[in-house]
């Protein structure tokens, strides 16, 4: 088990918990169209029991409240996934600035009959 900052994951890179994560007003609106209460509590809940301590929702959970999980279940994942790889540094820099160059150049190699 290691510990990355603000969010905890197991020996399979499994989140375990986290400090905080990102909350889009987007799922809120989804939970507000979610008439029953008990049903949008559950709904809520479910977003913040994954964010912070990656639990799935429960078999017995409602079909209505599993199936608008899954959306947010990729959204948290991404951001997990994005964490993750900030810590190891982000994406790696380029070599120099002739890299820069060279994709312009096969630009304007493609295009250069047009140019003429």
């Amino acid at each position: 088990m290691g510990k990355l900052g603000r969010k905890e994951f197991d020996e399979n890179g499994k989140l375990i918990s986290a400090d905080a994560f990102v909350f889009y007003k987007s799922w809120l609106d989804v939970a507000d169209l979610i008439e029953d209460e008990s049903e949008k509590l559950e709904f809520l809940l479910s977003i913040l029991n994954y964010g912070i301590h990656g639990k799935e929702p429960s078999d017995d959970c409602s079909i209505l409240v599993r199936s608008h999980f899954v959306s947010v279940r990729k959204l948290v994942d991404v951001q997990t996934e994005n964490y993750r790889n900030g810590i190891k540094g982000g994406r790696p820099k380029k070599q120099d600035a002739q890299q820069d160059d060279s994709e312009l150049g096969l630009y304007e190699k493609k295009y250069a009959s047009f140019y003429k």
